[in-house]
């Protein structure tokens, strides 16, 4: 019986040129398919789904909440699995899970009409297309921003040393500008095809891309007698940057006992939160802003720019300063954020927005991929990014149903975002007493 583990399209210590560039791709089309199982992805869907469904948005919100918040229990396993079972079989795995899971998605009316009718209506079909939604919710949240995006981006750092900064700031680059732009292009198919069509065309893609993937990820490049950034043989090694050479590597309870872990953690958690709520009500919010969807887009587009450039920089001069001041800097770039979402009413505050918008954004790639494996080695990688990837996810669950609230209750959602300027200046003064715990 032929092992997953074993398909290979072919043997990366063949190739012309180091593989290492070619996982870099990879990494970078995994990030992209992924993109089914983020926020910004779900945020083109939103006021679709309330229409067909007679949803408010409250409920939405608490749905989203519910499926996201059990993947989060989820993720923390789902770094261990790594370790133990490598990147091809994860993201082969997932990316399948997040296939089958568009096209439910697809389905989800006659699914929840079958089973008001399997049921003896004892449920009504808004119930079962409420309960559908939580298990969907779960499988794209688990899968699409939890697993894919983590197995991507630390597969990458396993290929790289030297030039892992490099690496990872070509890839973020193009994946920054694809996360960016992916709520203006997945609305302009929604409304050329229809919501439903869009996620079965989604189911294509990520069927096609879980093949490609069983071919092409492959864990390390010890496994095929190669070393890390390519060419680079024993004797070079001995005499490189012992910086690079004499890493410890941490256990996951040493990590997580660790100041610098949680600056890290925390700053990539609460973007991870912000950019939830905002995205997800970004029509909303834009209303309330009196600001139309044709200039409100425009939000985007300034972030893709900044933080297009911003990762390429801040992935390349990694290499050469301490990760704590790429985590006051996103921090800065949070609080920015906060203040411009809080006033975006107000020409300058637009402008504000986009830069911390941009800024963090651009750096959050950058953190995920340079700042653990710079502090903590990489034996115990999967079980530690996991960690941040659960926090990630558990944040970004509650935060469309607190934007939602901040709404409702509030008046306005200038409540929530002048929290979240708050909560980025707290992490700022924080990570002022980090320390490298090399």
């Amino acid at each position: 019986m032929i092992s997953i583990k074993n398909i290979h399209f072919s043997n990366p210590s063949r190739w012309p040129f180091f593989y290492g560039w070619f996982i870099m791709v990879m990494t970078t089309i995994g990030l992209f398919v992924s993109i089914p199982g983020q926020t910004m992805a779900v945020a083109a869907f939103t006021d679709s789904l309330m229409e067909a469904l007679d949803l408010s948005r409250n409920e939405l919100s608490v749905v989203y909440m519910i499926g996201t918040l059990i993947s989060s229990i989820f993720l923390k396993k789902a770094g261990v699995w790594y370790d133990r079972h490598g990147a091809k079989v994860m993201m082969f795995g997932a990316t399948l899970l997040m296939s089958f899971t568009m096209l439910g998605m697809s389905y989800l009316i006659p699914l929840s009409n079958f089973a008001d009718d399997l049921s003896f209506h004892l449920i009504s079909a808004k119930g079962w297309s409420l309960i559908l939604l939580v298990f969907l919710f779960f499988l794209a949240r688990l899968n699409g921003q939890g697993i894919m995006s983590m197995v991507a981006r630390t597969m990458l750092m396993k290929w790289f040393l030297r030039k892992r900064g490099v690496a990872n700031g070509i890839s973020s680059m193009v994946a920054n500008a694809s996360f960016a732009l992916a709520t203006i292009g997945l609305a302009y198919f929604v409304s050329r095809i229809g919501w439903d069509h869009t996620y079965r065309l989604l189911s294509v893609i990520l069927l096609l891309c879980a093949l490609l993937f069983l071919g092409t990820y492959e864990e390390k490049p010890e496994d095929f007698g190669l070393s890390p950034d390519g060419d680079i043989s024993k004797e070079k090694e001995m005499k490189g940057d012992k910086k690079v050479l004499e890493i410890r590597d941490f256990t996951y309870d040493e990590a997580v006992k660790t100041r610098a872990f949680w600056s890290v953690t925390l700053i990539t958690s609460f973007f991870a939160c912000f950019v939830t709520g905002f995205t997800f009500h970004i029509f909303s919010i834009l209303r309330d802003a009196g600001i139309p969807w044709e200039r409100g887009q425009d939000i985007f587009i300034y972030c893709a720019i900044i933080s297009t450039f911003l990762s390429l920089g801040g992935s390349i001069i990694s290499d050469h300063i301490k990760i704590k001041y790429l985590v006051l800097l996103a921090a800065l770039g949070g609080i920015l954020f906060g203040i411009g979402f809080a006033f975006l009413k107000y020409h300058w505050a637009f402008i504000v927005l986009n830069i911390g918008y941009g800024t963090i954004g651009g750096l959050f790639g950058v953190l995920l991929v340079v700042a653990y494996p710079r502090y903590f080695g990489k034996r115990h990688l999967g079980a530690i990014t996991g960690r941040n990837m659960s926090l990630i996810i558990f944040l970004s669950a509650i935060s469309p149903l607190l934007f939602s609230l901040s709404k409702s209750y509030l008046g306005s959602y200038q409540p929530i975002a002048l929290l979240l300027a708050t909560l980025s200046l707290g992490i700022f003064l924080y990570g002022m007493t980090v320390k490298d715990p090399q």
